[in-house]
């Protein structure tokens, strides 16, 4: 419940603070605002005109470490998480706080704060000494600590300190993920080691993913980042490429990925919409508080008309299962064999464009508007034409696909609708005509990984429309 979720809300232009607590019986009232000393744990994310990027992981993160800090149930915060949300404005750049304050009794705060102005690169701060976190794991405690370090750092010149253990290895910011490249494999440190998980690092590790960019957890001392592009990634700022570093002699790398990767994060974000709670179904806290938006009649090719997943349910605005966060050991292993196909497919010498005709096809079989919309992104921004995209699902009537590829959407259509004839005999071998074994071995893995990813965005009801490709690098 929401007492006065409309607190604050009449003037958002006029960049006002303002701090709400949270009682059960009650949902948020004016209260005032905790010292940063008193608390337990908090998650802090970045509004922009209604929009927002990873709400679905800081609600995890902030849950997991109210449960450490104080041993509250999860369904609780849920509840405030709500209430939280729910109030929040819709209009302007914020950077909301959600808290969890002592002494004991712990409390629940919202503190609703303007965004600070965001930079678009960084100047870090190296100093001889080594990470004075207590709880390096949770947002809360440190927080003081924290300041205090970025404010020495501000009066050398850097926006920014970098966090190390006591031999020297990277960490992380004081409110920043580190990341950096070496040659093509983008690389960050070990999760064994003393790290916030951070939510904008999480979706470019995401990203880097879909793109079959090798990402790796690597060792590094400071001085082992010299010469390299190096990233510092928040909410707040997106990817900053540092761009100077003070107290070592150390040279920043040349930017040449942040500013289309920038790009990219930049269309990630959804709406602001109040979470669904799980059990018991309460109707009047289903609904979004923005207006989905409108969407045509749908008009089902000739495979959906057939397809069981055809449905009149209303187009979703929120996924109804977050399957990455509930099993995330599953979500990796799926992304690393996605990485694997894409190497094995490299390796073969199957071409880029050829694999996304794949994926284009096994996605219209089975009905995914999810992948779909990515897979068809990502064919237009490799320079597919928008003539063959829209004719794909009649390709055997067309004369704009070549015979390598006319084998290769014969053997996807095969493989997916496996239950027809067990890929027969015949589609296999018009497939061996055109392909060596380990260009066949390649589709059928590029096949059945799009077959995968179908089948859990369509299960977990994922939505279209946010994602963007990153220009190819």
């Amino acid at each position: 419940m929401v007492a006065t979720q409309n607190i604050g809300h009449a003037d958002a232009s006029d960049q006002k603070q303002w701090t709400l607590m949270w009682r059960e019986d009650g949902g948020l009232m004016p209260s005032r605002s905790v010292p940063d000393s008193a608390l337990l744990a908090a998650d802090s994310w970045l509004i922009d005109d209604g929009r927002v990027r990873g709400l679905d992981h800081h609600r995890r993160r902030f849950v997991a470490a109210c449960v450490e800090a104080s041993g509250d149930s999860p369904a609780r915060i849920d509840s405030f998480w709500r209430d939280a949300i729910a109030a929040l404005p819709r209009t302007e750049r914020w950077f909301p706080r959600v808290e969890l304050a002592g002494p004991e009794p712990a409390r629940l705060f919202l503190r609703v704060r303007p965004a600070p102005p965001r930079t678009v690169n960084v100047t870090v701060c190296l100093t001889e000494e080594f990470d004075p976190r207590s709880h390096p794991r949770r947002t809360g405690p440190d927080l003081s600590l924290l300041a205090h370090l970025r404010e020495r750092a501000a009066a050398r010149g850097a926006q920014e300190l970098l966090l190390t253990t006591p031999s020297g290895l990277v960490l992380e910011g004081t409110a920043a993920s580190v990341l950096w490249w070496e040659d093509d494999v983008l690389c960050l440190p070990p999760p064994e080691l003393p790290l916030l998980a951070g939510v904008t690092s999480a979706l470019i590790q995401d990203r880097a993913a879909e793109l079959g960019i090798r990402t790796e957890h690597r060792r590094r001392t400071v001085q082992e980042l010299d010469g390299r592009e190096v990233w510092l990634v928040n909410a707040v700022h997106g990817i900053r490429p540092v761009t100077a570093w003070l107290g070592r002699p150390l040279r920043a790398g040349p930017a040449l990925r942040a500013a289309s990767w920038q790009t990219w994060l930049d269309g990630v974000p959804d709406p602001l919409t109040v979470p669904i709670p799980r059990s018991p179904r309460s109707p009047d806290r289903d609904e979004p508080l923005t207006a989905p938006t409108p969407r045509s009649p749908r008009s089902p090719d000739r495979d959906e008309r057939s397809s069981p997943m055809t449905t009149t349910t209303p187009a979703p605005t929120t996924a109804r299962l977050d399957l990455k966060g509930l099993a995330p050991e599953v979500s990796a292993a799926m992304g690393e064999l996605h990485r694997a196909a894409v190497r094995a497919a490299r390796a073969a010498g199957v071409e880029p464009d050829l694999l996304e005709l794949v994926r284009i096809r096994a996605s219209q079989l089975n009905g995914c508007a999810f992948c779909l919309d990515m897979h068809t992104k990502d064919a237009r921004a490799q320079g597919e034409t928008e003539q063959r995209i829209h004719t794909l699902a009649a390709w055997r009537e067309t004369p704009f696909f070549t015979e390598r590829e006319r084998a290769a959407l014969a053997l996807t259509e095969a493989v997916t609708s496996i239950q027809d004839g067990h890929v027969p005999d015949e589609v296999y071998a018009a497939v061996c005509e055109v392909f060596d074994e380990p260009q066949v071995a390649a589709v059928i893995w590029a096949a059945v990984v799009i077959n995968a990813y179908n089948r859990t965005a369509i299960s977990a009801r994922m939505v279209p429309g946010a994602y963007q490709p990153a220009p190819r690098t």
